[in-house]
């Protein structure tokens, strides 16, 4: 029947299909099919098809006759399984190429993609080790992909590995291994460059450089040839550079991307990673849509110890002030073992309590946190932590350790220029001024802040410039402040920072009613992502495919989404302003 179907096919019209039927038809391994197979997968990698891409190759491997040929078709497939989210498939593979490897390059490329494997599936700390070695390794043999290779080193060094002196090796070994073409260098070559340069402690070199790539990933990410592995290090110095626009434009892109293409490994981190975005804006209800999307596609994958979800489900829990709640879920993180999420995992759920610490007054806890992520991860989460270093430091009296860390902080905010760094270090700078100079700072923050996507912090630095108005016995004006704050955070779900607020205007002599804190809608995640979605106009059957749910159960959520907010259509629920707590935005 196959053979049939592939005869009637014309190859120049369909050349996929009859590739793939003369396969099904083939009852020995047959090279001439083989390649034909070959030139399919590569049209699938060509035009972003990861699922096409490695179906073909796979089976291409498969028929193939020769056993060395074979294993590096074998190698090649695993790549493809990788990209289109199937890592445990991609390992056997990889297994099966291993025995019939005998040339070095291809032992090399087998050992990145095997780190890259364990990356995928949040294997412990050897992956990066791994890397580095394939990195080596492929030095002297295929400098693109030794690069590519650190690239991945830096990438599980950032998502698993903590040690201060493996990126410090990383940093090292980029700058040894040149550029394919210094004139015209690739988005990786600028992510890998820029990383070194700031690991380095040099913002100025290497910020610019990634501002470049995070620029060229957003104009590019239409491209099949754009690799998703890229923006997952763009998006994270987005954060460090603290730069809500090109955390919102990578992200957005990212994610559209990964559903075109079916790649849903790099799915289930851009949605994580989009959810830090709706946090920092205040949107917790939007946020934590996302991370529960993230956290079904990594249990759907067989990788439920995915770390990308681990800080910012904490973050979430953090900023939403419940003690029991936040607490709680920090045991069963921790209870889950260094074997099953490392001690990586275990350190970001300790670390993202931090808000809930300064939230609820307790200093020396959260100086403490910041403290412990400082010297365990300098670069990334701990450059982080400085605008909350500052502000914990400044309240348990350690001027000192608070002045370093302003010095580090003004660095980094100058290199990036962005509202948000620069609205951390005017409010940090405050904290440590005189009385003479703190309010200008206050105000100066407060303008930075006033962007789009840093309601949070909008919020704190309210709530910071209100108590220290009272401490001057400006109790009027301490008022307006206060009062802004308490209402912004009562409507952002911001249980311990309201409950902070309210005390303080009760202080002024303002009678404050306590409001009920919207933390919980009354739309469930699910429910809210899909309001969201059909307020601005897309398809149920759209709505299905991003949420991969059926039309079915879009259906039955809108009709209760419809019920629980009183309304009767899509026009009718798109003009609800109160559904901005449920992540209408």
């Amino acid at each position: 029947m196959h053979a049939a179907l592939a005869d009637a096919i014309d190859p120049k019209v369909d050349p996929d299909r009859h590739a793939e039927h003369r396969a099904l038809a083939a009852v020995q391994p047959d090279e001439e099919i083989a390649r034909e197979l070959l030139r399919a997968a590569e049209r699938g990698k060509e035009r972003g098809a990861y699922a096409a891409w490695a179906r073909y190759a796979y089976k291409a491997a498969e028929l193939t006759p020769d056993r060395g040929t074979r294993a590096v078709r074998l190698v090649d497939a695993s790549e493809a399984l990788l990209s289109a989210g199937r890592a445990d498939q991609a390992r056997a593979a990889l297994s099966q190429a291993l025995p019939a490897l005998d040339d070095p390059l291809h032992r090399a490329i087998a050992k990145w993609i095997d780190g890259t494997i364990r990356l995928s599936l949040s294997e412990g700390s050897d992956t990066t080790r791994i890397l580095i070695d394939a990195a080596t390794d492929l030095s002297p043999l295929d400098v693109g992909r030794a690069r590519d290779a650190l690239l991945g080193a830096l990438i599980a060094a950032v998502l698993v590995e903590t040690m201060p002196t493996v990126f410090e090796e990383i940093a090292r070994l980029a700058k040894v291994i040149p550029l394919a073409d210094e004139s015209s260098p690739s988005i990786d070559d600028l992510l890998l460059d820029g990383s070194a340069s700031l690991i380095a402690g040099d913002h100025v070199v290497g910020a610019p450089l990634l501002r470049r790539a995070f620029q060229g990933l957003v104009r590019s990410a239409p491209n099949p040839q754009t690799t998703l592995r890229a923006f997952t290090l763009a998006a994270i110095y987005a954060y460090v550079l603290m730069d809500v626009a090109a955390i919102d434009s990578l992200t957005d892109a990212w994610i559209k991307v990964s559903r075109q293409r079916g790649a849903l490994s790099g799915l289930q981190i851009a949605l994580a990673f989009r959810s830090g975005a709706e946090l920092y804006a205040g949107r917790l209800n939007e946020g934590e849509a996302l991370i529960k999307q993230a956290l079904d596609l990594s249990h759907a994958m067989g990788n439920p110890g995915f770390l990308g979800a681990i800080w910012w489900e904490g973050t979430l829990l953090a900023w939403r002030g419940n003690e029991a709640v936040a607490r709680a879920w920090v045991t069963a993180q921790l209870a889950l073992g260094a074997g099953r999420i490392g001690t990586r995992g275990m350190n970001l759920a300790r670390f993202s309590l931090i808000p809930l610490e300064l939230g609820l007054g307790r200093y020396q806890a959260a100086l403490d946190i910041a403290v412990a992520a400082r010297k365990a991860d300098p670069t990334f989460n701990g450059a982080r932590m400085l605008p909350y270093l500052v502000e914990a430091a400044v309240r348990v009296g350690n001027r000192g350790t608070a002045e370093a860390a302003v010095v580090e902080l003004g660095e980094l905010a100058a290199a990036s220029g962005a509202p948000l760094g620069l609205g951390f270090l005017a409010r940090s700078r405050a904290l440590l001024a005189n009385d003479a100079n703190a309010e200008s700072l206050y105000k100066e923050a407060i303008a930075h802040l006033t962007t789009p996507g840093t309601g949070t912090e909008l919020a704190r630095s309210y709530l910071l410039y209100g108590e220290w108005l009272r401490r001057q016995g400006r109790r009027r004006d301490a008022r307006d402040q206060l009062r802004t704050a308490y209402e912004m955070f009562a409507s952002m779900g911001m249980a311990a920072f309201a409950e902070r607020a309210r005390v303080e205007l009760l202080a002024t002599g303002e009678r404050a009613r306590r409001r009920t804190v919207e933390t919980q809608s009354q739309l469930s995640p699910q429910e809210s992502q899909i309001a969201r979605l059909a307020a601005h106009g897309v398809r149920n059957q759209e709505i299905a495919s991003q949420l991969f749910i059926s039309d079915r159960t879009v259906e039955y959520h809108l009709a209760k989404v419809f019920r629980k907010v009183g309304v009767t259509s899509r026009t009718q629920l798109a003009h609800i302003a109160e559904f901005a707590g449920a992540g209408l935005h």
